[in-house]
């Protein structure tokens, strides 16, 4: 059911741990972001983002997704690697290099129903919504369930990141019930535009992305980037909530290869984990050592 109510504020139950911008995320976020499928849920983040409307447009007119999809996942890949991992100037200068991008996302028409701007605190507070909804989403389906205690440590953290990305603190559900009333009903309420469904379809088509990479690196991993496309453009359709799937026209996965791919990425995670745990660090060392 489709309701208005929304969650505002900062539950107690979060404690100290979200009430103040310099302390320390709690472990929760990096852990299961590390364990889950990462990557693989770019594409369901993306096209529940973009069945936003404003998102939508805001992406057709100041995105160069289509154009530059590598770099572009490279810079928020940089920016959430830098506020989980790395330390508060690091942070600080991923955080600022996003503000002055987004300052220059917004429309120039004046009608209300069809003015944006990215530092909007509701579309910033949907875009956010979406990276917290996918990475619990695809750890609970590929790796396990989340404990309630460490759902109320992974949600802190998230407050915290959502703070550390300019969202005020009144503009994110309280706590982790009123989220899931959040997405509930955001999802019911939103209306999947003709401009979000071609954006859609070049997102999950992979070969896309291919054209846009040097000759050399597609030389070396055309095979592998195909292979992931076409495996993330699965989760996607495996786990986008029904009624989104159905807006953008995407069949639904059979029950006999939802369970092959629930499968298959789960021993793919299994075998993996050492090193994807290791990438984030790796990369804010490397940031470190190239730092004038």
């Amino acid at each position: 059911a489709c309701s208005s109510s929304k969650g505002s504020g900062v539950s107690t139950c979060l404690g100290q741990v979200v009430m103040a911008d310099d302390v320390r995320f709690n472990g929760a976020l990096r852990r299961i972001s590390s364990a889950g499928p990462g990557i693989l849920g770019g594409p369901r983040a993306l096209l529940m983002q973009i069945a936003h409307p404003k998102v939508a447009q805001g992406v057709e007119d100041h995105s160069e997704f289509r154009t530059s999809p590598f770099p572009r996942l490279i810079a928020t890949m940089h920016l959430l690697f830098a506020i989980l991992y790395g330390d508060k100037t690091e942070a600080d200068e991923a955080v600022e290099r996003m503000h002055q991008r987004h300052r220059e996302v917004k429309s120039d028409s004046g009608e209300f129903d069809s003015h944006y701007s990215a530092n909007d605190p509701e579309l910033k507070c949907w875009v956010w919504a979406t990276l917290v909804d996918t990475t619990s989403k695809l750890y609970e389906e590929f790796v396990g369930p989340i404990s309630s205690h460490e759902q109320t440590m992974l949600y802190s953290d998230w407050v915290l990141l959502g703070r550390k990305l300019g969202i005020p603190y009144d503009a994110m559900p309280r706590d982790n019930v009123a989220f899931t009333n959040y997405m509930e009903n955001t999802v019911c309420a939103l209306q999947v535009t003709d401009v979000a469904r071609a954006q859609a379809a070049y997102i999950l088509d992979s070969s896309n992305v291919l054209e846009t990479l040097p000759w050399t690196v597609r030389q070396v991993a055309t095979k592998f980037i195909i292979r992931q496309g076409k495996i993330a453009s699965l989760v996607t359709v495996a786990t986008l909530p029904h009624r989104l799937r159905e807006a953008y026209g995407l069949p639904a996965l059979e029950p006999e290869k939802h369970a092959a791919l629930r499968a298959g990425i789960s021993r793919a995670l299994k075998g993996t984990s050492r090193t994807r745990q290791m990438v984030p660090w790796s990369y804010v060392a490397l940031l470190r050592v190239s730092r004038p």
